[in-house]
């Protein structure tokens, strides 16, 4: 089953073309990822995934629903989404960063408790002891992993994510893995080109010149 969907899609941006007639599609806890060169397309197609942008042609589903207009609230509540660059508030804290989402009326019902809080935290090398600092002094590894944490805590079973071992080592990429490809329940689509992060996921497919180049399983 296709949880996500996406059929003869075309892309413009500021009058260039940037995706295709690209059909896709992710099968449900399936792990794709999606690889190519710089300027292909591989973040805008996330965030026609997202609704953020339109396309010009073809239709994008997700989980059996349209993506439309008067569909975006309940589709948004089904993914998760971790950019590779994370966008802070002034004098944030770890904690405030990742307890946010969840004063959101949507998402009050899924606080998580401290325990899984420190257990997400754990599970992703990143001490407890960070919860009280401030996001801006950390390191851009340390804000994707948080990231990551906060993503899982919501419990979607729908996952985005652009480049998420950018900015990470080598040992916390095994944790980031371990976390996000080893879940079962997870559907995941993904832009990355970390071999390691690669070499875990079930499809890899590459976006050249607007278009789905050359599809492989793992």
């Amino acid at each position: 089953m296709a949880l996500i969907e996406l059929k003869e899609i075309s892309l413009h941006l500021e009058g260039k073309p940037i995706l295709d007639k690209l059909s896709l599609f992710v099968e449900e806890k399936s792990k794709v990822a999606v690889k190519g060169p710089s300027g292909a397309g591989k973040t805008a197609l996330l965030k026609v995934v997202l609704g953020v942008f339109k396309p010009r042609e073809g239709q994008v589903t997700i989980d059996g629903l349209l993506l439309r207009p008067e569909n975006f609230d309940a589709l948004r509540r089904r993914i998760s989404f971790i950019p590779q660059h994370v966008s802070v508030f002034e004098d944030q804290t770890l904690k405030e960063y990742i307890e946010r989402p969840f004063g959101f009326k949507n998402n009050r019902a899924e606080r998580p408790s401290r325990q899984a809080l420190e257990q997400a935290l754990s599970s992703l090398n990143l001490p407890e002891e960070l919860l009280e600092q401030s996001m801006y002094k950390l390191s851009g590894g340390e804000r994707q992993r948080a990231a990551i944490a906060r993503a899982l805590l919501l419990g979607r079973t729908l996952m985005l994510v652009d480049e998420p071992t950018s900015a990470i080592d080598d040992q916390n990429t095994d944790k980031v893995s371990d976390a996000i490809l080893g879940n079962d329940e997870l559907t995941v689509l993904s832009i990355s080109h970390d071999d390691r992060w690669l070499s875990r996921c079930d499809f890899v497919l590459t976006l050249e010149d607007g278009r789905i180049a050359a599809p492989a399983s793992e």
